[in-house]
């Protein structure tokens, strides 16, 4: 099956980007700052160290605009991430 039919099913982080690669950059801001590029896991891990929140925002080249990062698959679990 062609590439583009499986792309339907992975996360929004591990969608190819037309660039030749799958690594995204993201960006997100934090207490007004914004900050980036990074990896989605450094986002991750910061967010694992409490360094980003679920109400911080985060953008990369495939999305339209900002958003929460709490509304990314994957990236904060919510079920114990408060939104400050």
């Amino acid at each position: 099956m062609p590439f583009f039919y499986y792309s339907f099913y992975l996360p929004a982080f591990l969608q190819y980007t037309g660039k030749g690669s799958v690594m995204t950059e993201w960006f997100y801001v934090r207490d007004g700052q914004q900050n980036g590029p990074v990896s989605f896991e450094e986002l991750v891990a910061l967010a694992r160290r409490g360094e980003l929140k679920a109400s911080d925002n985060v953008w990369n080249e495939t999305m339209q605009g900002w958003k929460p990062a709490g509304h990314v698959e994957g990236l904060i679990d919510t079920s114990y991430a408060a939104y400050e």
